[in-house]
């Protein structure tokens, strides 16, 4: 019963303020129809949440009554999955469904832990640069509510690192430090988006030290999403010592040449993964020394692998290195898309010509914002 209320509570709220997006550079309803209904009548949890994840990632808000609803029909732990989604296709009516959520807590009594978490941080994903509800979430975090015995909601602690406070922050990076690893395999990647320079020390420290090694992949690669200078060093020290393909990815999105002796060897590395980190992080660097590397991997069967090598292309110049990676582009979907402009292309100068197309021309809605992003990067 309840949850049926919470159904049409959410979805009368979203279906009045509904609009689809106006910009459609390529008519995507038939797939959208499709993650609309693996969402709905997926036979498998692990469906249903992987539909709510691309719909997040697809970016189209008219699909928006569809995700509200789903919170009503299944079971509390599948709404982490939805709320992350919301986070990630943002808006202010995505953020309005998680508000009245949080709101009337009334209907989200089963909601403690991850699914409660999630949907904390999808409003901090949202509002951090705005801070409307800023407020509202603090005292959810000091205070909680009647059905948290006003105690402090720490589940709340990821909304409010992404609003900037600084104890948060702080809590977040103990608990990468130690919490049980799954903890902190989340905390480190999120701490890679959030953005934190005292988290970047911290990671630096894991990156040399850590004995988890998914840890210090993880590290490695935040660090160099949030192209910290300070992490050259680390980053250097752990081409030597098991890490690789993460720090040679990283470095190269960080930008610092210093880094180009100790990338040229691994052009030679048994592994091929590792020879393209090193060739693209050198083309990065404005370095040629993988692009005959990077040509050969033009022929792979790896959807990313191919767009990888035509990126490193674009980067070291090659006259047909736009034309290879427009080609590379077309299968990658929503979530590929994303993640390729944010460890690829973010705040590079050599790909803005090639974000400008994206942020203008993508079929995704998603994938249009986050090449604006990237852009406003390259801008800085």
């Amino acid at each position: 019963m309840l949850r049926r209320l919470l159904m049409v509570m959410v979805s009368v709220m979203v279906v009045t303020a509904l609009s689809p997006d106006a910009f459609s550079a390529e008519d995507i309803s038939k797939e959208l129809q499709d993650w609309v209904r693996r969402l709905k009548r997926g036979n498998r949890t692990e469906t249903r949440c992987e539909a709510a994840l691309m719909l997040g990632y697809i970016g189209d808000r008219s699909v928006l009554s569809d995700m509200a609803e789903s919170f009503g029909y299944h079971p509390p732990e599948f709404g982490a999955s939805i709320a992350e989604a919301l986070g990630r296709l943002g808006g202010p009516r995505a953020l309005r469904v998680m508000l009245t959520l949080l709101r009337n807590r009334y209907h989200l009594q089963a909601w403690n832990g991850e699914p409660l978490r999630q949907l904390g941080e999808a409003v901090g994903r949202i509002d951090h640069k705005e801070k409307k509800h800023y407020q509202f979430m603090r005292n959810r975090y000091e205070t909680g509510c009647e059905y948290s015995e006003g105690k402090r909601e720490p589940e709340m602690l990821f909304c409010m690192a992404w609003y900037g406070d600084d104890e948060a922050v702080a809590a977040l990076v103990n608990m990468m430090k130690t919490g049980n690893p799954a903890r902190q395999h989340l905390v480190a990647e999120r701490l890679g988006e959030i953005g934190n320079k005292k988290a970047d020390e911290e990671m630096c420290m894991l990156v040399d030290y850590s004995e988890d090694q998914k840890l210090r992949k993880i590290c490695a690669i935040s660090l160099g999403r949030r192209k910290a200078k300070l992490a050259v060093e680390s980053l250097l020290d752990a081409v030597a010592n098991k890490l690789e393909l993460e720090a040679s990815q990283a470095l190269g999105m960080i930008g610092d040449k210093e880094a180009i002796p100790e990338l040229k060897p691994l052009l030679l590395h048994k592994s091929d993964a590792v020879k393209l980190n090193a060739a693209f992080a050198l083309a990065r660097l404005g370095d040629r020394s993988g692009v005959e590397f990077a040509r050969g991997q033009l022929g792979s069967k790896d959807k990313l692998v191919k767009a990888k090598a035509a990126a490193a292309l674009v980067a070291a110049g090659e006259e047909d290195g736009a034309a290879k990676l427009k080609e590379a582009w077309a299968p990658l979907d929503a979530k590929e898309r994303y993640w390729f402009i944010v460890d690829n292309l973010s705040g590079d100068a050599w790909a803005a010509p090639f974000l400008k197309d994206l942020a203008a021309n993508d079929k995704y809605p998603g994938t249009r914002e986050a090449a604006k992003a990237a852009l406003e990067k390259v801008n800085k």
